[in-house]
């Protein structure tokens, strides 16, 4: 069975009308800042972001002109070249049919409701993470490349449906996609180690979208969110998920 592809109600409603697709996501881990370091393979066909590290302060020996490797780190990627089985926001209906004036049965219909179908739950919605495996409906066929947020090309960021214009990028035409950006991942959020905060946005020229509260100390030149530290991932790497929708 294929693994799973939790979309949120507006990427599975532009997935239900575009059988195809280009979702752009941060990584969830972010290469390391304090050394400079080249990443290695760029492709996610192996499901990897594989990083060599340069120390910049090592002695270099007599005649180099380039900082030494000294370690190699290895991200895995959330979402790799393979197809997976789209989950959704879902509910689940039964409707019997009576005759209003023989008061008998004439029939009953049952089935799964989506969200991004534009329809009224007969209950609640429920989240994609709880959908039962009978309910997918598709399978999303993803090849995955990765890069900074702003070395998305033209191409790439059309393929999105976030942009303000035809031809080329600038300042103008880029502008919808990067409110898109930040409005989705500029705002602070806790660590998986729940010991401090971390956000991505597109750079650091719009830091005020993250938040009134966040605090730079001027001596340790390090932000905190509320009382805990902040690591601002200004031009994150992130993944290209170029998807092909299928039935299941």
């Amino acid at each position: 069975m294929n693994p799973i592809i939790y979309l949120s109600q507006a990427d599975a409603t532009r997935v239900k009308k575009n059988e195809q697709n280009t979702f752009v996501m941060p990584l969830s881990e972010q290469p390391p800042r304090e050394n400079e370091y080249m990443v290695m393979d760029t492709s996610g066909r192996h499901g990897r972001l594989d990083i060599v590290h340069f120390d910049n302060d090592y002695d270099q020996p007599c005649g180099a002109i380039s900082p030494i490797p000294c370690g190699r780190v290895t991200i895995p990627l959330r979402y790799s070249l393979r197809t997976y089985r789209v989950k959704e926001s879902w509910d689940w209906f039964a409707c019997d049919y009576m005759n209003q004036e023989t008061g008998e049965h004439e029939g009953h219909e049952e089935g799964w409701l989506y969200k991004a179908d534009g329809v009224k739950p007969c209950g609640k919605w429920h989240s994609s993470a709880s959908m039962p495996a009978e309910a997918v409906r598709w399978e999303l066929d993803v090849k995955t490349s990765v890069k900074r947020v702003q070395e998305l090309t033209f191409e790439e960021i059309v393929a999105t449906g976030i942009f303000g214009g035809t031809g080329f990028i600038d300042a103008i035409n880029l502008k919808p996609f990067i409110d898109y950006w930040n409005a989705r991942h500029a705002k602070p959020v806790k660590t998986k180690d729940g010991k401090g905060y971390e956000c991505f946005p597109y750079d650091f020229d719009r830091v005020e979208y993250v938040s009134a509260d966040y605090y730079f100390d001027i001596i340790t030149k390090e932000y905190t969110y509320k009382g805990l530290p902040l690591t601002i991932h200004a031009n994150c790497w992130v993944m290209v998920l170029e998807c092909d929708r299928g039935v299941v």
